[in-house]
């Protein structure tokens, strides 16, 4: 049976304003040493990402996001083939 995880409405809305780019400089930091600490919350980041991925037009274009750890940023990259 898969465990129950529950992630704090803070945590939550912290994680949507930074997917959306409304988050700023201490709020990064803060956001990211909460995910660090929290495996689970890395994970909802994840899926949210994911989610929001699959959502967007660029699935059909052939861009990705990464996520840049350096300086806790997602940026949009084009797929290159061949």
């Amino acid at each position: 049976m898969e465990k129950k995880i529950t992630i704090p409405e803070d945590i939550e809305n912290r994680i949507g304003l930074y997917v959306n780019g409304q988050l700023e400089g201490n709020e990064i930091d803060e956001l990211w040493t909460d995910l660090i600490q929290n495996g689970d919350y890395l994970n909802y980041l994840k899926t949210v990402v994911a989610i929001k991925f699959l959502r967007s037009p660029s699935v059909t274009t052939g861009t990705y996001l990464t996520a840049n750890l350096s300086d806790h940023k997602l940026t949009p990259k084009k797929i290159v083939r061949g």
